[in-house]
């Protein structure tokens, strides 16, 4: 064979292998994504003017990122889910979804933190906070996995401190971000179900409110003392109707209480379910909406405090509590049960700790010490999840120093412990459980694992090893000191609201994202990189301070709005000010 033949066989085969490299290695942004599907292959990051922001965002999305199980592992993990559970709940899901696509290709789970498992409360923060731009699949799986269903197989959401709506505020969030239409079916069947369980077995026609313990406080620290009566050495709130059979309720979980918060979330419940009937093209059951509207009037009838500025936590047989409830605030400014002015008059009426806003204040008597530094386990503390929703609230309402208090104390916390915690201290910011009756509601093999991992051993829970990480509090008889537990992840997803959400000011929409930047002085300029939506790469600078936006362009042109159409890289450039 000659040299030029020779020649121009290398050069077709040169080609032809050039074309076979290119073709295997296309960037995941020029592949169209399936229905549902995000943006693959993307690393997230963030830089600010005050550079502990971004580094609290790599703190807040390695913590994440370690708490993704798959679901063969998830036998190991507090609160376990099974493989033939979630077949059965699975082939249940894909039935409703009309698709096996709703279930990811790999099963896997967004845990709670290190100590704990799944539970509705925690994948409700995170999927509402903002956890589907990071790990759209871990969640969705979560998601699902936390449902309930009975033995005609129908389904629903909602535990006893999360009512009928906190799921679906975390499913209508994942869907905003994802797209994902045959999830979307799935939790509006959920949802309904939820608000259907809730009516038969919590409402109270009377006062035309919903019964149950306060969003998040499963802790008997965050009720007054007349609910700890017989309840010696006992942590839970939920434990309370066994111990009081001739005072429960006749039906449902049996707390004869009126929880603010809940209320709030069960009002939201027949907004999202409408608004999910809206989007998947069904008839709207304007039901829901005349249900939200009186639930809404008995709210701001039997909460609000015109004397105090702000609502109170709770109705009950025993007197009620008018303490400061973080959540219920918050909720109340965000689904607009408030009105301006009442939310302008909670801004300014809620007591604010030199950490940020506390779970409710004033510390209760029992839990208090002369010096003022000890406070209830659910009771006067920080915890992130609630700081997150009223950083965003004050943000929405213009409250630049709230909400820039509520984002650097959580940045600078995570910085120096090089994670988020779950509960903090509502003075110095360190971590801390809190104080409470009894030592843990953890038994059998979860409790010597929580031993073993801080104390080493068998993780045996003898009376010295509980006593090492649930010491007496001298001068307080049957009251602890609680922990706090490490690389929690609604802790590091607040973190994520109030960046993503807040400073960067993404709001998530039907028809696509605008923005609402809040941009304390000090953290510009701040840009964020790699951030997946739907089929979009996002990449976004903000340069000025303040909340006022005087120039927006995606790609060099001037526009107000990402489209959920939106494909491959978009440049998102913000100029603040004006």
């Amino acid at each position: 064979m000659n040299t030029i033949k020779m020649k121009q066989i290398f050069l077709v085969s040169s080609l032809l292998l050039l074309f076979t490299i290119t073709s295997c290695d296309k960037r995941p942004s020029s592949q169209p994504a399936a229905s549902g599907e995000t943006m693959s292959g993307l690393h997230p990051y963030v830089t600010a003017g005050d550079p502990n922001i971004g580094r609290a965002f790599r703190i807040a999305s390695g913590d994440i990122a370690s708490n993704v199980v798959p679901l063969p592992a998830m036998a190991s993990i507090l609160t376990p889910v099974s493989e033939k559970r979630w077949d059965d709940l699975s082939a249940r899901v894909v039935e409703i979804a009309g698709t096996s696509e709703i279930i990811p290709e790999r099963v896997s789970f967004l845990i709670a933190g290190l100590d704990y498992g799944i539970y509705q409360f925690d994948v409700m923060m995170q999927a509402w906070d903002g956890a589907s731009f990071l790990e759209p699949d871990a969640l969705k799986g979560t998601l699902l996995a936390t449902l309930v269903m009975d033995k005609d197989r129908n389904i629903r959401s909602g535990d006893f401190i999360t009512g009928s709506g906190g799921w679906a505020l975390g499913a209508w969030s994942h869907y905003l971000c994802t797209g994902d239409r045959p999830f979307l079916k799935v939790a509006l069947e959920a949802t309904l179900g939820a608000i259907d369980f809730y009516e038969h077995n919590e409402f109270d026609g009377k006062l035309n409110l919903f019964r149950g313990p306060a969003v998040l406080c499963d802790g008997i620290s965050s009720y007054p003392d007349v609910w700890l009566e017989s309840m010696k050495g006992i942590g839970h709130i939920v434990k309370w109707p066994e111990h009081h059979p001739d005072k429960k309720s006749p039906i449902g979980l049996g707390l004869p209480m009126h929880a603010l918060s809940t209320n709030c979330i069960n009002y939201k419940a027949y907004l999202l379910a409408a608004q999910m009937q809206q989007e998947l093209g069904l008839p709207v059951d304007t039901a829901l909406l005349a249900k939200a509207e009186r639930l809404k009037v008995a709210i701001n009838k039997h909460f609000w405090r015109e004397d105090a500025g702000t609502y109170r936590y709770l109705l009950d047989t025993f007197g009620g509590s008018d303490q400061q409830e973080g959540f219920g605030n918050s909720f109340a400014i965000l689904f607009g049960i408030a009105s301006p002015e009442q939310s302008s008059r909670i801004l300014s009426n809620m007591h604010i700790t030199p950490q940020g806003i506390p779970i409710n204040w004033p510390v209760y008597p029992r839990y208090a010490s002369p010096d003022g530094t000890t406070f209830g386990n659910h009771n006067a503390t920080i915890w992130p999840p609630v700081s997150g929703v009223w950083a965003d609230a004050a943000a929405a309402e213009g409250h630049v120093d709230l909400f820039s208090l509520e984002l650097k104390k959580a940045a600078d916390r995570a910085c120096r412990d090089n994670q988020f915690a779950e509960i903090y201290h509502p003075v110095t910011g360190e971590v801390y459980g809190g104080i409470q009756e009894g030592r843990t509601a953890r038994g059998g093999a979860a409790i010597k694992t929580f031993i073993e991992a801080r104390l080493g051993g068998s993780g045996e829970p003898t009376p010295e090893n509980l006593e090492k990480l649930f010491p007496a509090v001298k001068g307080k008889e049957g009251i602890n000191l609680w922990q706090s537990c490490g690389r929690n992840t609604f802790s590091s997803t607040s973190y994520l609201r109030m960046l993503l959400h807040g400073l960067c000011g993404i709001k998530l929409e039907t028809d696509g994202i605008t923005f609402q930047p809040t941009v304390p002085a000090g953290m510009s300029p701040v840009a964020v990189y790699e951030l997946p939506y739907r089929q979009a790469e996002l990449e976004i600078h903000i340069t000025g301070e303040g909340q006022k936006v005087s120039k927006m362009t995606v790609n060099g042109q001037e526009t107000s709005n990402i489209p959920t159409t939106a494909k491959g890289k978009q440049v998102v450039e913000i100029q603040m000010g004006g």
